[in-house]
Parts: C-alpha cells; structure tokens; sequence
C-alpha cells in the first residue's frame, strides 16, 4: 500500500480513506453516514469495507436514516398544535386580564388555577423542543 492512503467506496460512492498510521490503517470519513468509524484503526482496507458494510446494514441504518415523511407530518402537525394551544391561552389570558382590570364583579372561579396550570404544562413541552409521536 502505498504512503499517501486509499479511498473506500461504497455503492460507487466515496465515504471515507484511510491512510498509514503505525502499523495499521487509519479510517478518515468523508461523508456523515460512515462518521462512526471516523479514526478507527484497521488491519486492511477489507476490514474497512467489513465495517462499513455492518454499520450500513438495514439493522444499523434504520437509526442513521433521515426522518421519513410521515414523521415530518407528525412534527408539523404538532407545531400547529402547539399554535393554536398557545393562541387559545394567550386569548383567554387577555379575557381574564380584561375581567381583573376592568369589571367590577370580578371573583375568582378557579379560571386563574387553570391557566396557570395550562400555560406551565404548554410552555415545558414547547421548551423541550421533543417531538412525541402520538400511536
């Protein structure tokens, strides 16, 4: 093997080289799927190829694999939920400030509890910045 290194295809594609490093081969990724083996060392360039192919496999990829359509639905279904959640809040907020300040007859039917409690629970799920799918 040469002193300058070696590219590893994969699909026809290039991911990676590896280049002399002591006594073995040393792994440089050059695209993200394959990043795990980045700085790994390997005994030949089919132990490489090996690697790859393992971490490439249907079991390994499901986990690298982008977000499929229906789980970008899902997060776009969520942000219009979470608007119109926080919409309705910010609405009956106003209402309930509009009561205190301006109404005479204002009494507290538990409506300040609940909006509390309502405005708590909206803004720990906007601020974990999670997405759950619902099943």
């Amino acid at each position: 093997m040469k002193s300058i290194g070696m590219v590893i295809p994969f699909a026809g594609v290039p991911v990676g080289i590896v280049v002399p490093d002591k006594d073995l081969l040393k792994s440089i990724a050059v695209k993200f799927l394959v990043h795990d083996l980045d700085g790994q060392h390997f005994a030949a360039p089919s132990d490489v190829l090996r690697a790859i192919h393992k971490l490439m496999s249907p079991s390994q990829a499901s986990i690298r694999s982008p977000p499929d359509r229906r789980d970008t639905m899902g997060r776009l279904r969520q942000f219009f939920r979470l608007s119109a959640l926080r919409d309705d809040l910010e609405t009956r907020l106003l209402a309930q400030d509009y009561r205190c300040l301006l109404l005479d007859d204002y009494f507290e039917d538990g409506t300040d509890r609940e909006l509390q409690s309502t405005c708590a629970e909206l803004t720990i799920e906007v601020s974990s910045r999670q997405y759950r799918p619902r099943h």
